[in-house]
């Protein structure tokens, strides 16, 4: 598990843990019906671009810093 949300219990936590661990098809989805028709689906419809570009930004400027202070060049970039 890379990520945890924010107001998970510890037991959520556990079970979240024990699904991972288990392989696909030890996994009961029998309660979950299958999608068979795709034909209005939309791509990207809960993905919000916007809220991304900020912090890719600073990611690539702190990725950029870090590679100066290794190679010792000046990190006062304008």
């Amino acid at each position: 598990m890379q990520r945890e949300g924010p107001g998970l219990t510890g037991k959520q936590r556990a079970e979240l843990q024990t699904l991972e661990e288990l392989s696909d098809d030890r996994i009961d989805t029998s309660d979950i019906s299958e999608v068979l028709d795709w034909t209005d689906a939309r791509r990207g419809l809960f993905y919000d671009l916007a809220s991304l570009q900020l912090p890719l930004r600073q990611h690539a400027k702190e990725c950029e810093e870090r590679d100066d202070q290794r190679t010792g060049r000046d990190t006062d970039r304008t």
